[in-house]
């Protein structure tokens, strides 16, 4: 059973009997490996976690429904102060290891893929995400959410707030699904699917998942804002390379970044190169297939390999032996550019 096959039985552990369970000598691992499938289905079916919440969650009644579930299903702890309705500090990534992080409610994180600086996530990045979360649940404690402000979408100003001061005129700081995220989209987008699921298939979350409860009741984030679009990139970038549990970006990610900021290639890699291990500099191959794909093609193509990139980031149809091993090969990059030269430069000539 999935959450888009029409079929809202609940999934549930709390009234079955012995016999329902087969006799299982432990129905709770069968439970959890029967629900991880079923999210891994769904992320599969949707390229990643990221486009089924965009179709999944299109309207603002849509959104508004599932913030009410969220605020409804996963209550504000007594022994924990909440930053929700008020602004939230700033701190300097310098020192965030010693500064207590903030808790916030999960209706405050957003989902959508123009929430972060970085792509979004295709199906191979949840499904990692969703076997982590189901074993260990939603961790943020000891590796905080870095969130942002800057990114908000418009349409958060027409969402109900449930916190505040209960509807008396006053709107809240930190509107539903507001903050953006520094690092930790593709975490969140991935906990949000598995939450919209248990909203759908009436999953009791408290009763059937409980480490994922008590972490998602308790979300830690370290408010991170930059001065501008370019410094909340390479900050990103830098902590996707110094990241365990992250890979480092590779050309196709760099690309979509270099064109979000309207940045020269040079100009990018020299900034780039200041703050990193020489491991990680954008120089020899990676410096040439960008310079391929963002100044060597006419300004309309590079436009549409943008575009294109985008498109498959979202889609989750980024194939993976032009992202491996940590950047874009050399010969595949000039394969890359010049076929789709050909096959614009072709489609000109035909209108």
């Amino acid at each position: 059973m999935t959450a888009m096959d029409g079929d809202l039985t609940a999934l549930s552990l709390v009234d079955a009997s012995p016999e329902d369970l087969g006799g299982l000598p432990d129905p709770h691992q069968e439970f959890l490996g029967k629900i991880l499938t079923d999210w891994i289905d769904l992320s599969s079916k949707f390229n990643g976690a990221t486009r089924y919440l965009k179709v999944n969650l299109a309207t603002v009644a849509a959104k508004a429904g599932f913030g009410q579930y969220l605020w409804e299903a996963f209550p504000e702890a007594s022994d924990t102060f909440y930053h929700i309705e008020s602004a939230l500090p700033v701190v300097a990534e310098s020192d965030m290891a010693r500064t207590q992080p903030l808790t916030v409610h999960v209706a405050c994180l957003g989902f959508l893929a123009e929430q972060s600086p970085k792509p979004a996530c295709g199906h191979e990045g949840t499904k990692v995400m969703l076997e982590m979360i189901v074993k260990n649940g939603f961790q943020t404690g000891s590796e905080p959410l870095m969130v942002l402000r800057t990114h908000e979408p418009s349409e958060c100003k027409e969402l109900p707030t449930p916190w505040g001061d209960g509807g008396s005129g006053h709107i809240s700081p930190l509107p539903m699904f507001s903050l953006s995220f520094l690092k930790g989209l593709r975490r969140t987008s991935s906990l949000m699917m598995i939450l919209h699921y248990c909203m759908v298939n009436k999953v009791s979350v408290a009763a059937n998942l409980k480490d994922l409860f008590e972490t998602t009741t308790r979300i830690k984030v370290h408010h991170v804002a930059q001065a501008c679009l370019a410094e909340e990139t390479f900050q990103c970038m830098r902590i996707s390379a110094k990241g365990s549990m992250r890979k480092a970006c590779n050309v196709l990610d760099m690309v979509v970044m270099i064109k979000k900021m309207d940045m020269e290639v040079n100009a990018f890699a020299r900034k780039w190169n200041s703050g990193m291990a020489k491991g990680f500099h954008v120089q020899g191959k990676r410096l040439m297939s960008l310079r391929l794909l963002l100044e060597k093609a006419p300004q309309d193509l590079g436009d549409m390999v943008f575009s294109l990139l985008s498109v498959m980031f979202l889609e989750g149809l980024t194939p993976q032996f032009l992202t491996q091993n940590g950047g874009v090969n050399f010969g595949l990059s000039v394969m890359f550019c010049f076929t789709i030269s050909f096959f614009h430069n072709s489609f000109n000539q035909v209108v």
